[in-house]
């Protein structure tokens, strides 16, 4: 066989077998939308309806919002609790903080959702308002199908970094409750400081697997090497064909 039949160049591997594998990759990968939220654009001052700050929009930063506010916690201990607060400890972006409002006598608890789609809830600051040892039980839904219940304790002396890693969900619902009083004024609240909330809004489709299998890049480097082969095949044939058309020249 002729020698140069098996050279392979740079730039024709390049062409046959990376572009094509880049191609797909490229193709198959979402573009995330990593969303931090500190709700720091909301006023979070005053008092409605009973509750200190500004209770968050049904729709804010691309996902709907049921029960809960906004609390500016400067204004907050200023006014209402110069002795501290775990509002106030857990501040991590000033000026505010995210917390529940009541879902009962002995619990407090909100949600948040997507509207089509899903998304990731991938990691927040939580801090016990009032109590101590308080119990945040976090659940993680698709559609209706609970995916995640983990339940976590924290404290009012500062923020707790929870990596929740909750994937591929249309809905989060928190539910505080129980722990060790630390704060009189706050006798029977057991209410959480939320702050950071990191959310990917636009995750990949589908589960991991969508990354390509190790057969699946065999197959498409077996498709390139083919392609590189039948290339180099055709330009064998044409150079042949030009020495056959020259070889009566040569003869004369």
């Amino acid at each position: 066989m002729n020698q140069s039949s098996l050279t392979i160049r740079p730039c024709s591997l390049f062409l046959t077998l990376v572009l094509p594998l880049a191609g797909f990759l490229l193709t198959n990968r979402a573009v995330s939308q990593i969303v931090n939220l500190g709700f720091d654009d909301l006023p979070g001052t005053g008092v409605v309806s009973g509750f200190a700050g500004t209770p968050i929009p049904s729709v804010y930063s691309g996902l709907n919002w049921n029960n809960f506010w906004a609390l500016n916690t400067g204004w907050y201990t200023a006014t209402y609790a110069p002795g501290g607060s775990g509002y106030l400890h857990g501040t991590v972006s000033t000026p505010n903080v995210a917390y529940m409002a009541p879902l009962d006598t002995t619990s407090y608890g909100g949600t948040f959702s997507i509207s089509g789609g899903a998304f990731n809830l991938l990691s927040a600051d939580l801090t016990a308002a009032w109590y101590n040892g308080l119990n945040v039980e976090v659940f993680g839904y698709k559609g209706g199908t609970l995916m995640y219940d983990n339940t976590y304790v924290i404290n009012t002396t500062g923020p707790s970094l929870i990596n929740f890693n909750y994937l591929d969900i249309t809905s989060v619902k928190i539910v505080s409750s129980g722990g060790v009083l630390a704060y009189p004024v706050g006798t029977g609240v057991h209410g959480v400081a939320l702050d950071n909330v990191t959310v990917d809004l636009n995750p990949p489709s589908g589960p991991p697997s969508a990354v390509p299998e190790p057969s699946t890049y065999a197959v498409i480097g077996g498709l390139g090497l083919f392609g590189l082969i039948a290339r180099r095949h055709r330009g064998l044939r044409r150079r042949t064909a030009a020495c056959e058309q020259a070889a009566p020249l040569l003869r004369t």
